[in-house]
């Protein structure tokens, strides 16, 4: 991934840390995601035994396919999270098919907010919040060892 970044930046302009999504936080939401798949079709089989007709069966069919690609999004989110932290700015970048960019230079950044659930503390993930002048705020979810971020911006700052 680091190699992707080095064209973007500009003249003295040096990487300091690099982020991703974590693979626990992915985890947990393929294990919640299993288990409704799961529920869906126990609620089926018993609902089966009282009603037997064949829009039932399409309609528990419909609801596992979406949790099924829940499942795939939540694959595409961990795939292509990317968190960069330089000794200018913070560069995030999401999505595959429609690309997303966020960058926030240093300087702007008056506050950086960390949310851990309890999973997200116990296996080091979170979401971040850079805000920014004004009402800007960058949220940045599932990100692997968010107080690692933290430290490397408040370095980050203190050289410059």
């Amino acid at each position: 991934m680091a190699g992707r970044i080095r064209h973007e930046l500009v003249l003295g302009e040096d990487l300091i840390y690099q982020g991703k999504a974590s693979i626990w936080a992915f985890a947990i939401s393929v294990v919640k995601n299993s288990i409704w798949i799961v529920l869906v079709y126990f609620a089926y089989q018993w609902i089966k035994s009282y009603i037997d007709h064949p829009m039932i069966y399409t309609v528990f069919q419909v609801i596992a396919a979406l949790y099924f690609l829940m499942i795939v999004n939540d694959f595409m989110i961990l795939i292509t999270t990317e968190l960069y932290v330089t000794n200018k700015r913070i560069i995030a970048k999401f999505g595959f098919i429609k690309r997303r960019t966020l960058e926030i230079a240093l300087n702007r950044i008056e506050s950086i907010q960390t949310e851990q659930v309890l999973f997200g503390r116990l296996f080091n993930y979170g979401t971040m919040i850079f805000s920014g002048g004004g009402d800007y705020q960058l949220p940045i979810s599932w990100i692997a060892q968010p107080m690692d971020v933290r430290n490397a911006i408040m370095d980050a700052r203190e050289e410059n």
